[in-house]
């Protein structure tokens, strides 16, 4: 029997839909396809197909890096404070793009769409940047992203690439050889939430809008962590509409939820209902994307430290390369040194997968509203 050569996803467990085996095939054979729980994954044209095995040889989940520990750990706060207020934590990310930009480098990150769906993108300039800022709980699209990562470092330019665990750990296969003038930087991941059932649930809240007598509803701006007037740690969830009322007047509707206790949306993506199956064995933990640095919220920092925390957001920056420390050296940050059990302690997805819940196959296999199975299954 001839030996098959090619990604093949038998169990969806198996692929975390980061793009390297598309971006590496050198036929262009491989397409990322959206399959019925609303992720993407590879698609393989076989009378294209050569047979060279690039593609499983990039592969993070089937060729994974070894676990590591940082080589330092800081709690950080952006001096900026109106940066820090748009930020969704302490503002890590916009210190390393400011870097980076100033040195004529490209910025890879995650943003919202037209449609507000997360796609992954490049930006060359401070304004370019902002879209960036703030919490997407989402798997982005990655699109020929890797490619232009690939492109930009042929010509010499700096990257700054940020994206999740395993967005990163595919880039790193991919490129294979990795330069000093690339600078990754991974986010602490809970999970990938499905962009199908974000996508019904954009639909049903522009419906619920409708059934009140809305007209030429449309969402202007999406905001899962705003820390406006709640703080950081009690931040809403925000939606931002623009239509025309019952009366016939323009109108600029907000929802506006309690994130954690109220959103329906982001109390299912806590209980972890409608994660990437490869969430639940993600093969990028342990810090094994290869990434220069890791970022994300220094949760309880308050009780560590009460004196730094003053409910704007700190950042958690844990420092796991040479080349990671000599930028983060350099950025002009308050910051204080912390250790890595101080930041483990209430993030567990450093280290742990989340569990797959028994409620998971019951909830795709729901006909009813995404509002009403998330209240019924939590």
């Amino acid at each position: 029997m001839k030996e098959i050569r090619h990604i093949v996803i038998s169990d969806p467990h198996d692929c975390c839909g980061c793009t390297a085996c598309a971006s590496a095939c050198p036929r262009g054979c491989i397409s990322m396809k959206d399959h019925q729980e609303g992720f993407l994954y590879p698609e393989v044209n076989t009378e294209l197909c050569i047979e060279c095995g690039l593609c499983v040889k990039v592969c993070p989940v089937q060729a994974r890096y070894p676990a590591r520990k940082p080589l330092a750990v800081y709690a950080v706060k952006h001096p900026d404070g109106q940066i820090r207020e748009s930020s969704a934590s302490g503002g890590a990310f916009p210190l390393l793009a400011a870097a980076v930009l100033r040195d004529g480098g490209l910025v890879f990150g995650s943003r919202f769409d037209s449609a507000m769906e997360a796609v992954h993108d490049c930006a060359s300039a401070p304004e370019e940047v902002h879209p960036f800022i703030g919490s997407k709980y989402l798997q982005s699209r990655m699109e020929d992203c890797y490619g232009k990562v690939r492109k930009a470092l042929k010509e010499g330019r700096k990257v700054l690439f940020t994206g999740t665990p395993c967005q990163v750990a595919g880039l790193n296969h991919y490129l294979g050889n990795i330069p000093d003038h690339l600078l990754t930087a991974e986010l602490i991941c809970h999970g990938a939430p499905s962009p199908g059932v974000w996508r019904q649930y954009l639909r049903e809240e522009i419906q619920r809008l409708e059934d009140r007598g809305y007209r030429n509803v449309r969402i202007d701006n999406v905001r899962f962590r705003d820390k406006d007037g709640s703080g950081w740690k009690g931040y809403h969830f925000r939606i931002f509409f623009s239509a025309v009322d019952p009366d016939g007047n323009p109108c600029r509707p907000v929802l506006s939820e309690p994130g954690k206790a109220a959103n329906l949306f982001i109390r299912g993506f806590l209980a972890d209902l409608y994660s990437r199956p490869s969430c639940y064995r993600c093969p990028a933990r342990e810090l094994r994307s290869g990434s220069d640095l890791t970022i994300g919220d220094f949760w309880g920092i308050g009780d560590l430290r009460p004196d730094f925390d003053d409910d704007r957001g700190v950042s958690a920056v844990l420092v796991n390369t040479e080349k990671g420390r000599k930028i983060f050296n350099g950025l002009d940050c308050i910051r204080m040194e912390m250790s890595y059990e101080d930041v483990l302690r209430r993030n567990r997805c450093l280290e742990q997968s989340v569990a797959e819940p028994a409620g998971r196959a019951d909830f795709f296999a729901s006909t009813d509203s995404i509002h009403d199975t998330i209240r019924r299954l939590i």
